[in-house]
């Protein structure tokens, strides 16, 4: 501990000293509050209300360091509240939003790692996409390339099944073109 205490001095920009320091801050300005308020309380009232004093002082004490520390820590939880919308935000699939950096203490270096990952989900994402249109592009390719030889398979066995062909010939040249046409075919599907 004797080792941790002056480290933690010694750290500029951390939240732990700033805490440290606005805990001083309250209690000294809880201190002179206290300090005006008994010497009010004793040219006014006299001394016929000595008794009360300690229970007054404490209680002012109190109320003094109270009020202090929620106004020198507001602009802390102001910015966490700041951070807590913006993660919002994100939360609900909005990743073009960036919560603003605003201290470089533990709290700016949250901010700046909400940043940076919503930047890498970010661009995760549009890789996803660009990989799934790229599957669709590849399907409807491989389609189109299955559908022509199968319809010309499918007329060639149309004409044939039907007869409509002149002569021994024309049925040689579409029973050679169907052939042709299933073979390749067959290739496709390799």
């Amino acid at each position: 501990m004797k080792d941790k205490l002056p480290i933690l001095f010694k750290r500029k920009n951390s939240i732990q000293v700033d805490m440290i320091w606005t805990f001083v801050i309250s209690m000294f300005i809880a201190l002179i509050i206290i300090a005006i308020m008994a010497n009010l309380f004793n040219r006014y009232s006299g001394y016929r209300y000595i008794v009360y004093l300690p229970y007054f002082n404490v209680a002012a004490y109190i109320l003094a360091f109270i009020v202090s520390f929620f106004i020198l820590t507001r602009r802390v939880v102001t910015y966490l509240r700041t951070l807590e919308e913006g993660l919002s935000i994100i939360a609900e699939g909005n990743l073009s939003c960036r919560v603003p950096i605003l201290r470089k203490d533990e709290i700016g270096r949250v901010a700046s790692s909400i940043n940076l990952m919503t930047e890498k989900l970010e661009k995760q994402i549009q890789k996803e996409r660009d990989i799934e249109k790229s599957k669709l592009d590849l399907i409807t390719g491989v389609s189109h390339d299955l559908r022509t030889p199968l319809t010309s398979i499918i007329g060639y066995l149309d004409l044939l099944r039907t007869g409509s062909y002149q002569n021994k010939d024309e049925y040689d040249r579409f029973v050679k073109n169907t052939y042709s046409k299933a073979i390749h075919f067959k290739k496709i599907i390799r």
